[in-house]
């Protein structure tokens, strides 16, 4: 008899990668900008299984947060979206706009200085999809077709800039469910707006 495997749920042992130390003050879970230099910090593990949230509290002007393809490599005072990371990484900025394979969809998920801003994969149902909240609100702007195997990420390039990692947990189910009025981006494809 075959055993299914359990995926213990909580939080996740999380590690940041940050690729210009200097640029960056951290101090356990707050992350703050010391210099004007563009930073992209991704946090491993890579997550390839499961439901996991990851939420931050936008301290001062976030730039960005999203989730980058395994093979996506940020270089220092790298933008999240230049070069062939424009087609491997999702990206949702405070203007409420998602950017993914060189377009950008602006719809109504915006956040803002003081926000719990939280991404959900789920990377156990039969089409993996990331789902986007803020202060614990599901928004309507949902990605499908999610990578196998993806980390999360944020973006600043403002001295100042700060945000905290709140939580970086497995779920055991997903926190919501998307229904009519949602709007499905399909990662991998051009983004149109409707």
């Amino acid at each position: 008899m075959s055993s299914i495997p359990v995926q213990v749920t909580g939080p996740i042992d999380h590690e940041p990668i940050i690729n210009y130390e200097p640029g960056i003050k951290v101090n356990y879970d707050s992350f703050t900008k010391g210099d004007s230099s563009k930073q992209v910090i991704q946090f491993d593990p890579l997550i390839r299984s499961g439901i996991v949230r990851f939420e931050v509290l936008n301290v001062k002007k976030l730039k960005g947060i999203g989730i980058a393809n395994r093979d996506a490599n940020f270089g220092r005072h790298e933008d999240a979206f230049v070069g062939t990371n424009a087609i491997q990484v999702v990206e949702w900025k405070p203007n409420g706009s998602l950017h993914h394979n060189k377009n950008a969809v602006f719809y109504d998920s915006r956040y803002k200085e003081g926000d719990c801003i939280a991404l959900e994969l789920n990377m156990d149902s039969e089409i993996r999809t990331l789902s986007l909240f803020v202060n614990g609100k599901m928004q309507n702007d949902y990605i499908t077709h999610i990578p196998d195997a993806v980390r999360f990420w944020t973006y600043t390039n403002t001295v100042g800039d700060s945000f905290r990692v709140l939580k970086f947990e497995r779920q055991q189910y997903p926190t919501g469910m998307h229904c009519e009025g949602s709007r499905s981006w399909k990662y991998g494809e051009d983004w149109n707006p409707i």
